[in-house]
């Protein structure tokens, strides 16, 4: 499954590119985040998930496999397995210039879902995986502070 989509922010490009360089403050903008270790830069987290009817918790392991600072580029290696199923994605990540002094955050990911969430949850899946994303970007341009 494919997942692409883009997110305005105002944030100082700066810091907001250290922001997302530091796991220990991108877990705190992860929804649903119950608990999580980091070492060498890995996170493994307990994340619980809703996408519409169907519910889980699932144990992920998050590493960054590319942060190309001067270039704003990232790429990021994820896994989950959990009551609903399990997935493995690649995502991309790219901060550039956008109008008015703000700045566009484009993603994308390469995902391969299994079990209950890849089978029932599909049609709506990449709906709400945008959602949970635009949360975390706003998160992360308000430097972690989930509600702002």
């Amino acid at each position: 499954m494919k997942i692409e989509g883009k997110e305005e922010v105002s944030a100082d490009p700066d810091s907001f590119w250290s922001f997302l360089s530091m796991p220990e403050k991108v877990v705190t903008c992860v929804p649903g985040v119950q608990g999580y270790n980091i070492e060498n830069g890995i996170i493994s987290a307990k994340i619980k998930v809703g996408i519409g009817f169907i519910k889980g918790t699932f144990d992920t392991v998050t590493r960054i496999i590319k942060n190309d600072e001067k270039n704003r580029v990232a790429e990021l290696e994820i896994s989950g397995n959990g009551n609903m199923g399990s997935f493995t994605a690649v995502v991309s990540v790219q901060l550039y210039p956008s109008d008015g002094g703000k700045y566009i955050i484009a993603y994308s990911a390469d995902a391969k879902v299994s079990g209950t969430v890849g089978t029932l949850a599909a049609p709506i899946l990449n709906g709400a995986i945008k959602n949970v994303v635009r949360d975390f970007f706003k998160c992360a341009e308000r430097g972690g502070d989930k509600h702002g």
